[in-house]
């Protein structure tokens, strides 16, 4: 045995005693610290629809503890998508199914031109994907609840970002009722009363 070799063996004996003295508690940690720091910056530069098998579990234990202890899947959790996590603009999307669809997801109206828990139109969709960065097929998920949001809120972003931003209900209601330049068009002034109507209840 030369003497490199010798050196290693007793690095690794060094290197397993300190292991076994720390009991295998925290040893990542103590031994790696920049590893846990590099995984927390690759999690938050992630796609937020790109969820890791770890963020899954996350949220699948948050979600048992919430609806105590029973398996029940939140409708995110069921297509695999993350929520919003936008408390803020819940209220708002209740309002706006509530009018456009009555809470009915399988809803088709204006001669078939819209579809859904939103009503949302085949162009709509279209400019919100663009926005999105992803291309989802309208006519299978136009009735998912939750892929609706998302279309919704990219929609948003392109064509009124203030007011998602400050939580401007009014435009955001008038813009997903009338299109990009809705909220300067009188005739959804009158759907904004709708919404509001509910956003009240």
């Amino acid at each position: 045995m030369n003497l490199r070799q010798t050196a290693n063996r007793v690095k690794d004996a060094i290197l397993i005693g300190f292991v076994l003295l720390l009991g295998g508690v925290g040893v990542h940690s103590v031994l790696w610290p920049s590893t846990q720091a590099e995984e927390a910056r690759a999690g938050s530069a992630a796609s937020p629809l790109a969820l890791g098998s770890a963020q899954q579990s996350a949220t699948s234990s948050a979600h048992l503890q919430t609806t105590g202890g029973q398996s029940e899947l939140s409708p995110h959790q069921k297509e695999n998508i993350p929520s919003l996590e936008n408390r803020d603009l819940a209220a708002l999307f209740d309002a706006i199914r509530s009018v456009e669809s009555g809470g009915d997801d399988r809803a088709v109206g204006d001669g078939g031109a819209s579809r859904g828990p939103y009503q949302i139109q085949r162009a709509y969709w279209t400019d919100a994907c663009e926005s999105g960065g992803l291309e989802w097929d309208y006519l299978s998920l136009v009735w998912s609840r939750p892929r609706c949001e998302y279309i919704m809120r990219w929609y948003w972003q392109r064509y009124c970002p203030d007011a998602l931003r400050d939580f401007d209900f009014k435009t955001l209601a008038r813009i997903h009722n009338g299109g990009p330049a809705g909220a300067r068009k009188a005739a959804t002034v009158s759907y904004w009363n709708k919404v509001k109507k509910e956003l009240v209840r």
